[in-house]
């Protein structure tokens, strides 16, 4: 070669030895030294060989122009291309590579072994580009890893192109690639138009996966769809997001994932961080995936895996969208079911939200264990709630609060509601809960609150005693439910509180001891000190006591007596008995009458 064109520069100390074919038959060898450090020099040796006939293993060397030297090695069976063939690869550097030996009908796999390439959230700055040989661009790479990458495209040619710009660079790309035949290894499509949307998106009959973008962080202002399902009718998809990372709005506002149905229903609205697998079961053949970013932040984007399982081989997962707001994943059977809300991420703002658990079989209870909860604090739960109703809308729990210790309710219905509430402020990660439906006669009350309450209970065919707790003060956040019954629809309950001693307040608004009938009116609500004993006639052959607590302070509890008396022997209006600083609020109501109680914070 009789140009000056650099092929190879080499420096550097090595005992190895290195082989080159040089594809000419004159070359220079050219050795230059500056004026401070020297060294022991080097020694080559060279043969002549035909065309040909050299191992096409050994570095084969394309030399023009400088910038682009590189080892690009092709054969039918599949090639490798080392780009720079040393050193880190030139400023404004533009080179191209054609892949062009393979057989008609075979496909490429090619595996992007290293990559030290500048990296810039849309490759904009230094980067190869894979492209058809009709210069659509199907991929382009930036960033720097160590992993491997391997990707399988339905064609037999393919375009490479470097660009490097004039300020900092890298140590350039290794890649290698085979010619395979279509059908022994998962097709990649990616998307090439627009630019914004480039994906790996892998898909057979199985299933399949969408990695998103290909490389690097997914682009501002980007719009993106793509439709994953089989024509198989009685199948659904299996879909697990296996890490995620997407801008985080408290609605998933700024960039999102989303998972439609071909109607275009929204069914999960996704953003955030986490690198834990989350699986979603979704009872369609075909769903749609979308994402959209805005114009500010970027992140890694996402990588979702998915298969496809005959109907009733999995537990879907029903998602209710009455609102964006409400998105949660909701199942329910005839044995049970479970609510988690929302689906990732934080809850809104201002949501107001209403699920309906519940079923037909009548003399059911629901046994719902709160698995996990991320609610904003406040000693009543006055600012974001979920709410447990009866069917009438009556108030049976009102929960707020951090913990992620489970905790079972029982409940005396076979359906309830569940109402989520949030104010305009703070927000939280929401709540999970599951819920069976057991027989009545199977269930014991109380179960709320591991522990908390524990109370010594006496009961007989006349009457019974409570004491609670057994002993020191009762604990704070409690929510405890006893029933007393005669079993007999000609007697009332006569009941004697012994002693109380219940966090005061006017209105009874932070503890209280509740007696309520069996379909939650409230006759009576206790708390302050107790120092005689009262009596109450209740004019109901069962009655409810229900005792709550909030976080602040507490107290020694109560202690009561009860007797069952023939109807119309004694008068339900009247009480007998002192008492030292409590608040009785009486809301005595006919049977099966809903009563209201508003509650008030009253200034100390």
């Amino acid at each position: 070669m009789t140009n000056d064109t650099v092929i190879e520069r080499i420096c550097g100390r090595t005992n190895a030895s290195e082989t080159f074919v040089m594809p000419f038959n004159q070359i220079k060898f050219v050795f230059r030294s500056d004026h401070i450090i020297n060294g022991l020099g080097f020694n080559i040796t060279y043969t002549f060989a035909p065309a040909g006939t050299a191992n096409p293993l050994i570095k084969t060397t394309t030399p023009p122009p400088d910038k682009c030297r590189s080892v690009f090695l092709q054969s039918s069976d599949g090639g490798s291309l080392l780009y720079p063939s040393t050193g880190n690869y030139d400023m404004s550097a533009s080179c191209n590579w054609t892949i062009s030996n393979g057989a008609p009908g075979m496909y490429i796999t090619m595996t992007i072994v290293w990559k030290d390439i500048e990296m810039s959230s849309t490759c904009a700055y230094d980067w190869i580009a894979i492209r058809r040989v009709d210069g659509t661009q199907l991929q382009r790479i930036c960033g720097r890893t160590n992993n491997s990458e391997s990707f399988t495209f339905p064609v037999n040619q393919l375009r490479l192109e470097f660009r490097s710009d004039s300020i900092i660079n890298g140590k350039g790309f290794y890649l290698n690639y085979t010619f395979v035949p279509p059908g022994t290894a998962d097709t990649i499509t990616l998307t090439p138009t627009p630019d914004k949307c480039a994906a790996v998106v892998v898909q057979n009959a199985n299933g399949g996966m969408i990695k998103y973008p290909v490389t690097g962080l997914y682009q501002n202002s980007a719009v993106c769809s793509w439709t994953i399902g089989t024509d198989q009718p009685n199948m659904w998809i299996s879909l697990v997001l296996q890490w995620k990372n997407i801008e985080q709005g408290t609605s998933c506002q700024y960039d999102a994932l989303e998972i439609r149905d071909m109607n275009n229903t929204l069914m999960e609205k996704i953003c955030g961080n986490s690198s834990t697998p989350e699986e979603f079961v979704l009872p369609y053949n075909q769903v749609k995936i979308n994402f959209k970013s805005d114009s500010i932040y970027v992140g890694l984007g996402f990588n979702l895996t998915y298969m496809f399982s005959p109907i009733g081989t999995l537990i879907p997962r029903t998602t209710t969208t009455p609102r964006d707001k409400c998105l949660a994943v909701f199942t329910q059977d005839d044995k049970g079911g479970s609510l988690l809300f929302p689906p990732s991420g934080f809850y809104m703002n201002s949501a107001s939200c209403t699920w309906n658990v519940g079923t037909a079989q009548p003399g059911m209870y629901i046994v719902m264990t709160l698995m996990w909860k991320n609610i904003e604090f406040h000693s009543a739960c006055g600012w974001d709630s979920l709410t447990v109703k009866n069917v009438g809308g009556f108030q049976l729990e009102k929960i707020c609060g951090n913990s992620s210790t489970p905790e079972v309710f029982v409940f005396a219905y076979n359906q309830i509601q569940l109402v989520f509430y949030s104010d305009s402020i703070n927000f939280g990660l929401g709540f999970y809960l599951t819920y069976t439906f057991a027989p009545a006669s199977s269930v014991v009350l109380p179960t709320q609150g591991p522990g908390k309450c524990l109370a010594t209970q006496v009961s007989n065919a006349d009457g019974g005693s409570l004491k609670f707790p057994p002993t020191g003060n009762y604990p704070n956040n409690a929510f405890c439910t006893w029933i007393i019954d005669s079993d007999q629809s000609v007697e009332w309950v006569e009941l004697t509180i012994e002693y109380a001693n219940i966090q005061f307040n006017q209105v009874c608004m932070y503890d209280a001891l509740e007696i309520r009938t069996d379909d939650h009116v409230i006759l009576r609500t206790l708390c302050g000190n107790v120092t005689t004993p009262e009596t109450i006639v209740l004019p109901y052959p069962r009655v409810m006591l229900m005792f709550r607590s909030d976080g602040s302070v507490t107290g020694l509890g109560f202690s009561l007596s009860y007797v069952y008396v023939k109807a119309g022997t004694a008068d339900p209006s009247s009480k007998t008995g002192k008492h030292h600083r409590v608040a009785l609020v009486i809301t005595i109501g006919p049977p099966h009458s809903q009563t209201k109680w508003t509650r008030r914070r009253l200034n100390s």
